[in-house]
This record gives C-alpha cells, sequence and structure tokens, in this order.
C-alpha cells in the first residue's frame, strides 16, 4: 500500500499497480485511475493521530471491529479489512461524527413527563 499525496489538502492509497497505470482511492471514497508518470515520491507524516465520535485516539497500526487502520489524515482514516474484497480491502471514513441535519432533540421532561389523558 501506497500513499499518495497531490495536493496540499488532498491524501490518497495506492490500491493497484498495473504495467503502465494505477488505481487510487480518494477521501471520498471514489476510485480514481493514473499514469504511473504522473506520481512523485514524498515524505509523510506517520504520527498523525485523530479523535472518533467518542474522543479515542485513533493512530496508524491501531485495531478497530472492522479493521486495521493503515493511514489517517485530517479527519480521514483509511482502514484496511480482511473481509472486504472491493478497493484491495481499504476503505476510507471520516473520524468526524455525522449528526443529522434538521432533527430536534427530545425534550427528557417529554420523556419522564405523564400524558394527561391516561387516568
Amino acid at each position: 500500500m501506497f500513499i499518495f499525496l497531490y495536493r496540499a489538502d488532498k491524501v490518497d492509497i495506492i490500491i493497484r499497480i498495473e504495467k503502465e497505470r494505477l488505481h487510487r482511492l480518494n477521501m471520498d471514497g471514489k476510485v480514481q485511475v493514473l499514469s504511473i508518470q504522473s506520481v512523485t515520491k514524498q515524505k509523510i507524516n506517520r504520527n498523525a493521530a485523530a479523535i472518533d465520535s467518542q474522543n479515542n485516539s485513533l493512530n496508524v497500526g491501531d485495531m478497530s471491529r472492522q479493521g486495521q487502520i493503515k493511514h489517517v489524515y485530517r479527519h480521514f482514516v483509511f482502514i484496511f479489512c480482511h473481509t472486504l474484497t472491493e478497493n484491495g480491502g481499504i476503505f476510507v471514513l471520516s473520524s468526524i461524527p455525522s449528526n443529522p441535519i434538521n432533527t430536534v432533540p427530545m425534550s427528557p421532561l417529554r420523556i419522564t413527563s405523564p400524558s394527561p389523558h391516561t387516568s
């Protein structure tokens, strides 16, 4: 597995190499095909970390319930799973929890108050 940084704010993982082209998985979870000549060698930060929705630290090499963390870039986590067959077993997740839009949390008073229509 190779990590491919093509802009200052974007990072991808190379999941397949062929004779004249390679396949990369980007931070959006999409696979793109590139020519091998477009890749240059760069140094990456192996000490990167992220925080999950429960404020637990995520580091490279950690094992989770779904697979092994291979790379962390900002709030994107690239994970390897043995049971996943597509993209060489690699998938990408955001470590920032996503909350549904247009939802109103239910008031605890509403749950515990008795209904006025019951006797």
